[in-house]
């Protein structure tokens, strides 16, 4: 009985440390991604907007740095407002459950899209997030 103790104890200890590591290695892995962004971003040309939305999606994908993505994104805007910067913008919004905010810029990168190409249409992926956020807005009241 005592030996079963030991064992169980000792594998109990070793789960903890794997679950320890693991979180330090994820927090190290979203430090290592940050430091790359800004890194990047420093060495970008000032009127680069693409490379500022890029890694604003990023983070906001994945839940990080969600001010210095709204830095970014707000500065991508500035330089070219566009569809694929809009778009993240509301992607923001829907990471932050702020709907109504995503909508309105859903909406807008619909907008400037229908305006480039002509077309009526709503791009499927927008109009997904579009329904989802409509969808959050609901079950917020």
């Amino acid at each position: 009985m005592k030996r079963v103790k030991r064992i169980l104890a000792t594998a109990a200890l070793a789960i903890a440390a794997v679950m320890t590591t693991s979180t330090v290695t994820l927090a190290n892995a979203g430090d290592q991604l940050i430091e790359k962004a800004r890194k990047e971003l420093k060495a970008a040309a000032p009127d680069n907007w693409e490379i500022r939305a890029k890694w604003a999606q990023k983070m906001i994908a994945k839940g990080k740095h969600l001010k210095d993505a709204k830095a970014w994104i707000e500065r991508s805007m500035e330089i070219k407002e566009t569809a694929m910067n809009t778009e993240i913008m509301g992607d923001y919004y829907m990471a932050n459950k702020l709907p109504n905010k995503a909508i309105t810029y859903y909406l807008k990168s619909s907008d400037i899209r229908k305006n480039i190409d002509g077309s009526i249409e709503v791009d499927e992926v927008l109009q997904e997030k579009m329904y989802k956020a409509a969808m959050l807005r609901h079950k917020l009241g």
